[in-house]
């Protein structure tokens, strides 16, 4: 488990409230620490200090967790700031806080000079405000001592007996490195081998599965082209039937206007008979009959319309079945047109001929008759030449 974890988070909290609550600001220090004064300096260090040691538990706290090794052995758990000492005895808090930041900065040095609550002069004087009676704490140890401390644990450890064996013995390191690497590079080409005899069936079934997928993919744009063609039919088929309802709505409503074309002139003469309703004929008479004339009229005016409507309606059935009847055999006509190539002039005829619009009037279908007749003459001429 690293000495400073994320357990430690809620403490370095705690820390930094306490300071921020009970101990003066740092930016009210005038002229430096060589002018502060000794009943202020305790404070002033501790804040520069701890916000040194929070800058670096956040943001490099591997560092932390690698460059303290030696007070996290000897001081165990005293060697993490606590609330609870700081609370009790600056001094110490103080003494132990710096032990850890002068150990990290020791190895890491990442900055051309030390802080500036480091030097000789600062901890001397921090040593004569310790009073006689207090042992534990180790300002002047710190700059005189802790230096060849380091060196001598670092010395003493056994990384570096490991490297004093190895440089003592630098030739047979050298065979044993060679050999390791002469081992690991034969590993390293068996397993590329047996990757090569593990890939290569696999490169076969990739093969195989690009030949199937090709396949496929053939097929399926076979079975695009007939759905094409089966919703283009069903579009057809879909209008057909749009078209037959019309009509059948068209004819209902022509046969109801003449049925009231044909009433009235039966009811008038029955009036005539019987007497209903007697009309002497002289110039009064135009009253009755001119209404009964002007509805005639009107009737047979939009039943006209109606019965034209009727016509233009079995024109675009005739047309719309046609194109049915086409859609049946359009995979022939494409192959046919393909493979033979053969007179382009009668190929456009017969498209132009297939793929005219519908019309809206019977008077233009004549000129498709005629279209389909030129067509006939042309394939007449082109199949005596393919004869031949």
């Amino acid at each position: 488990m690293e000495y400073w974890n994320d357990d430690y988070q809620v403490e370095v909290d705690s820390i930094s409230r306490y300071l921020k609550n009970n101990f003066e600001p740092i930016n009210a220090i005038q002229n430096g620490l060589d002018t502060t004064p000794d009943n202020k300096l305790v404070d002033t260090v501790i804040l520069l200090a701890w916000q040194y040691f929070e800058r670096t538990f956040i943001n490099r706290r591997d560092l932390l967790n690698k460059y303290t090794k030696f007070n996290q052995k000897h001081l165990e758990e005293r060697g993490r700031p606590m609330l609870e000492t700081l609370e009790a005895n600056k001094l110490i808090f103080l003494s132990n806080l710096l032990r850890v930041i002068y150990e990290y900065y020791f190895w890491v040095q990442d900055s051309f000079r030390a802080p500036v609550f480091m030097s000789t002069n600062l901890l001397e004087r921090l040593d004569k405000l310790v009073p006689s009676s207090e042992y534990d704490t180790q300002f002047i140890w710190i700059e005189r001592s802790l230096p060849s401390a380091l060196t001598m644990d670092m010395l003493t450890s056994p990384e570096f007996k490991a490297m004093k064996v190895m440089a003592n013995d630098i030739n047979g390191f050298e065979e044993k490195f060679d050999d390791k690497i002469n081992k690991g590079l034969e590993k390293a080409n068996e397993k590329i081998e047996n990757y090569k005899k593990e890939i290569k069936p696999l490169i076969l079934k990739a093969n195989q599965s690009q030949k199937s997928l090709s396949e496929y993919e053939e097929k399926l744009t076979e079975y695009k082209n007939d759905y094409n063609f089966v919703l283009l039919s069903k579009a057809f088929s879909n209008l057909l039937q749009t078209k037959r309802s019309e009509l059948s709505k068209n004819n209902i409503i022509t046969s109801r206007f003449f049925k009231f074309l044909a009433l009235i002139p039966l009811l008038v003469l029955i009036n005539h008979i019987f007497g209903f309703y007697k009309v002497e004929i002289n110039i009064d008479a135009i009253a009755y009959y001119l209404p009964i004339l002007s509805l005639e009229v009107l009737i047979f005016y939009y039943m006209r319309l109606y019965y034209i409507e009727g016509r233009t309606i079995k024109t675009q059935i005739l047309q719309i079945e046609q194109r049915l009847s086409l859609c049946e055999f359009i995979h022939d006509y494409v192959d046919t047109k393909n493979r033979t190539g053969a007179d382009k002039d009668s190929w456009s005829l017969f498209e132009k001929l297939i793929f005219s619009p519908i019309q809206l009037s019977s008077e233009n279908i004549p000129s498709l008759l005629d279209g389909a007749s030129a067509v006939a003459d042309v394939v007449g001429k082109v199949i005596p030449k393919e004869m031949k």
